[in-house]
């Protein structure tokens, strides 16, 4: 498992400056599902400036290399927390998510990271924890969290010398506020097919997220804004609804049946279903 170091240079405003006796490992997800948006490339963006945010974190794992940001024994601005023990006293590792991943081995990748650092500054596995852990309000580790407890038996396994192996759900992936990519795209699609009238740009800003707190409301749902299994299995049933909504016309009346079967003739020849119903006169 290759470790790159790209350590952010002394002074940098995205860094807090400070030393730190690390007694956490607190884990991330990138949020950026983003093709192309690997460990390297978050490497280059710390060390560009963030945009000229305040934020920095020690690791980021993707499925083939890790690359180190700051030491282990210097704080970070990953937690959200201030100078609370997210970033006074844990290392932060961030995983990617980009399209056409591997996530399974990255995660591995990660679990495996996170027992070599256990072992080299004596933290329990009770002190490996998640960036909701220190900020509940954030889903994060968003693709992790659902199967967290497969991600800490990994680490466990890693820890006691094993190798870390880790069966991530091929299924859609949990998107959150500023995820970005084709699965972005994908609910964009299926909201407007809703009704919804949102951009596909493939990023959940507010606009996509307040659609699907909308959606979520009105379909029963937690109202988080947040798209997950729940709130995807809905979104599919809403869409296979809307598919098999028919929507009976009628085109005529005639008091000759040759004139009735040559209308529906010409419905049927344009791709449409007919049917010629019998009036009894009643009513």
């Amino acid at each position: 498992m290759q470790i790159i170091e790209q350590l952010l240079p002394a002074g940098a405003k995205n860094k807090p400056g400070r030393t730190m006796t690390p007694k956490y490992i607190t884990m991330h997800n990138t949020g950026n599902s983003a093709k192309g948006a690997d460990a390297k490339a978050h490497a280059s963006y710390l060390t560009s400036g963030a945009g000229g945010q305040k934020v920095s974190w020690h690791y980021t794992v993707d499925d083939g290399v890790i690359y180190q940001h700051l030491a282990d024994t210097e704080q970070g601005w990953h937690a959200a927390d201030g100078r609370g023990p997210g970033n006074s006293q844990s290392i932060g590792i961030e995983v990617c998510m980009f399209e056409g991943i591997d996530q399974a081995r990255a995660e591995a990748n990660a679990a495996q990271l996170v027992a070599q650092l256990m072992h080299r500054h004596d933290i329990p596995l009770a002190n490996v924890t998640t960036h909701q852990h220190w900020y509940p309000s954030k889903y994060c580790p968003a693709l992790i969290l659902p199967h967290w407890d497969k991600f800490v038996a990994a680490v466990e396994t890693a820890y006691n010398g094993g190798e870390a192996q880790i069966e991530v759900s091929k299924g859609h992936s949990v998107l959150v506020e500023w995820s970005k990519g084709a699965e972005v795209k994908e609910l964009q699609t299926i909201l407007n097919g809703l009704g919804y009238a949102l951009e596909v740009d493939g990023t959940y800003g507010p606009a996509t997220e307040a659609a699907v707190k909308d959606f979520q409301k009105a379909h029963g749902l937690d109202v988080d804004g947040k798209t997950g299994p729940k709130t995807w299995t809905a979104l599919e049933q809403a869409t296979a609804a809307k598919d098999d909504t028919l929507y009976r016309v009628q085109i005529g009346a005639y008091k000759d049946k040759s004139n009735a079967e040559a209308a529906k003739a010409a419905v049927e020849a344009a791709g449409f279903e007919a049917i010629i119903k019998m009036d009894d006169g009643e009513g």
